[in-house]
This record gives structure tokens, C-alpha cells and sequence, in this order.
């Protein structure tokens, strides 16, 4: 519970800062100084695991893992234009739905079904 408090703050902070920036910097500088920030903060933590994964099971997992980190890069720098130029309630109310787009984008494309109380 925390570590979401906390999340939630640097990602309200971050927010903050971009909308303070107001375009004075292009929006992929601050995306790599962004990921940047993230890769040395979570070093340790990866760094830290247990690696008893198979270097099979590694690549059979790196090619959905780089369309993966490629989407999240794109949204990211989607993030930083949205914030740039809507004001920042209007941009965090759409960042805030996106739990409610991904329930029925859930159902529509993985076909997963909500499971019955017994």
C-alpha cells in the first residue's frame, strides 16, 4: 500500500513538472531523463532477483517484451504532449479512465470473462 501511495505522489510530481517545464524542453529529452530515472532506481531491484529462468525462457519472452516497452515508451511520450497542452485536471482525468478502457478492451481482445461468484 506504500509503494502505491508513493507511486502515485512521483507520478502526481512528475506531472507537475512537466506542465512547470510548458514545452521548454522537447518532450522526448524528458521522456529518456524519465526512463532514465526509472532503469537507475530499479537497477537494484533487478539486480536483487533470483535468476533461475532458463536462457530459452528469456528469449521466448523478449520479443512481447520489447513491443512492450516500445508501447510504454510511446505512451509515455504521448503523456508528456497530453500534459504539455491540456490543462493538467483534463489530463489526468483521461489517464484515470484508462482502468475503465481496460476492462472492456480486456474482454474484447484477450475474450476474458469475468468470473462468477459461487
Amino acid at each position: 500500500m506504500i509503494s502505491l501511495i508513493a507511486g502515485n505522489l512521483l507520478a502526481s510530481l512528475s506531472d507537475v513538472a512537466v506542465k512547470l517545464l510548458d514545452g521548454s524542453i522537447p518532450s522526448f529529452q524528458y521522456v529518456f531523463i524519465r526512463q532514465l530515472i526509472a532503469i537507475i532506481a530499479l537497477a537494484p531491484i533487478y539486480l536483487h532477483l533470483n535468476r533461475s529462468a532458463t536462457l530459452s525462457e528469456h528469449l521466448a519472452n523478449s520479443r512481447i517484451n520489447i513491443i512492450r516497452g516500445q508501447l510504454i515508451l510511446v505512451g509515455a511520450a504521448c503523456m508528456v504532449v497530453a500534459i504539455t497542452h491540456l490543462p493538467l485536471a483534463t489530463a489526468n482525468a483521461v489517464f484515470y479512465a484508462a482502468p475503465l478502457l481496460m476492462l472492456p478492451l480486456s474482454m474484447w481482445i484477450l475474450k476474458e470473462a469475468q468470473k462468477q461468484p459461487k
